[in-house]
């Protein structure tokens, strides 16, 4: 997956940290969804909060106008997993009766679905797809 950053898009955004302290504030990548930064100044969240959000800024702007090679895949089978991506395309050739926006409905009341541990197969669009959509004739 390439991600283009030339629309402006923002690569790293700051958040309110996890930790449970008010003062700490992370700094997490839209690409991966992973930390790569943290901001703490004790009793102080203000500073912190600044700290934070220069560092988010730098980092934007270090990486205004790049191509980011980010490769799923790969990463997955570090960690000896893998990765299926299910698109409104998969969704259009089990329906083709749906339009884009309602085959990206499917999938994501599917992705939903899928969070009982059974994962997204054929079964599960077609059945979601029916609940949604009447086939028309």
């Amino acid at each position: 997956m390439t991600i283009s950053t030339k629309r402006r898009r923002k690569l790293f955004v700051c958040v309110p940290g996890t930790d449970g302290c008010d003062e700490t504030f992370d700094i997490i990548s839209r690409v991966t969804g992973c930390q790569v930064a943290s901001a703490r100044c004790w009793d102080n969240r203000a500073r912190a909060r600044r700290a934070a959000l220069d560092l988010t800024d730098a980092l934007n702007k270090a990486f205004a106008g790049s191509r980011i090679d980010f490769n799923i895949s790969g990463l997955a089978r570090e960690r000896q997993q893998v990765v299926v991506i299910w698109s409104v395309d998969d969704v259009r050739l089990l329906r083709p009766d749906l339009n884009a926006d309602q085959a990206w409905f499917v999938l994501t009341n599917c992705e939903v679905d899928s969070r009982a541990g059974n994962g997204i197969t054929r079964d599960l669009i077609n059945s979601v797809a029916r609940d949604l959509y009447r086939r028309s004739k």
